[in-house]
């Protein structure tokens, strides 16, 4: 959960896995909402009665917005374009500049304008199902007290899992690591394949360009916003959105302290990774405190996160391979690169191995 995945009502593939490790009791829904930060004033569209009152959109382009959202749960995926010419042809300028273009920088920041149509054209579906139809508020859910970890902790019970041991090599059915070499019938690889490259020849097949992430997490003694999730249609911040855990996580399992996370999506070669902790958190918190003033006082901890390969894009190729990659006899490969145009989000993972799984067990029969 370090970067702050939630549970959605439509995420069948992972809701089925929470029921089949009878964690159901564990799962806890919250109401949420979704706020923009423009001129230095919170906006928000959290039901109904926000979104006809949303200051930066005329009621005409209102109803536009609304009827485009409709239009994408009910069409099929829009092929060979980007996010950015669909939504601007969809919506018009004004709505996409206003209300899209921060949402594609809060998820994609530097790559905004490369990501396909149907990656975003999935997210907007995925997430049409947070909204209750009769009131249009949002809701996300959570597994208590410690989110997926309560999950991935009853799944890894019955394996053995060999911490600190790197994998050097893969030749045939071995692996080797420092200390040891294994022998199995099959190895499966769920390594990036430029990093599986590096351990065992591959064969010449399309890659995706990676996003990554940095993220100043702090801890505080009290929420900065009502917003799950604060959207800065404002341009001049180096990270690319506020997100507040406070909002989905039960009170009990805050302990009085909040949850603020500051992400900044870059690709990997960006200077940004380079940054010190100390840079990145001292150049967040001094933009930070040009909306909240007082913040200084608030911080309990803080630390910063970085990962250079978070989501697979695939931009420069219209689909990955399929999956599972069968790289030799006894090697093969299932990762998040083969999610295609999907968002990267648990349930697309949890389906994606599903599917994985399924092949697998018909092809080693």
């Amino acid at each position: 959960d370090k970067y702050y995945h939630v549970i959605l009502r439509s995420d069948s593939a992972l809701l089925s896995l929470i029921d089949e490790l009878n964690l159901k009791d564990q799962l806890h829904w919250h109401e949420t909402k979704t706020g923009f930060l423009w001129k230095q004033h919170f906006l928000t569209i959290s039901n109904y009665r926000d979104f006809f009152t949303f200051p930066r959109l005329t009621l005409l382009e209102k109803g536009r917005l609304g009827l485009g959202l409709l239009y994408t749960t009910l069409s099929s995926a829009p092929k060979d374009q980007t996010a950015q010419a669909w939504l601007s042809s969809l919506f018009g300028s004004n709505i996409y500049h206003t209300f899209w273009e921060p949402l594609l920088t809060s998820k994609f920041g530097t790559l905004k304008e490369k990501i396909p149509a149907t990656t975003l054209w999935s997210i907007l579906r995925r997430y049409a199902s947070t909204r209750s139809k009769r009131n249009g508020k949002e809701l996300m859910g959570t597994l208590r007290p410690h989110g997926l970890k309560n999950l991935l902790q009853t799944l890894s019970r019955p394996l053995t899992i060999h911490c600190n041991a790197p994998v050097k090599k893969i030749l045939h059915r071995t692996v080797e690591t420092p200390s040891q070499t294994f022998t199995f019938d099959q190895i499966i690889s769920t390594l990036p394949r430029d990093a599986l490259s590096q351990l065992h020849p591959l064969p010449n097949i399309p890659s995706p360009t990676y996003l990554g992430v940095i993220r100043l997490a702090l801890t505080l003694k009290s929420s900065l916003t009502p917003y799950y999730v604060t959207n800065l249609i404002d341009k001049t911040f180096s990270f690319t959105g506020i997100i507040d855990l406070t909002h989905i996580i039960h009170p009990e399992d805050r302990r009085e302290q909040t949850l603020v996370m500051i992400p900044r999506y870059d690709i990997p070669s960006s200077p940004w990774f380079s940054l010190s902790d100390a840079e990145i958190t001292n150049t967040f918190l001094t933009e930070l405190r040009t909306i909240f003033p007082s913040i200084d006082s608030q911080i309990l901890s803080s630390c910063v996160h970085r990962e250079k390969r978070v989501q697979a894009l695939w931009i420069d190729h219209p689909e990955p391979p399929p999956l599972p990659l069968h790289l030799s006899e006894n090697l093969w490969s299932v990762n998040n690169e083969l999610i295609g145009q999907d968002s990267l989000n648990n349930n697309d993972v949890i389906a994606c191995a599903n599917q994985a799984a399924t092949h697998l067990v018909t092809a080693l029969a």
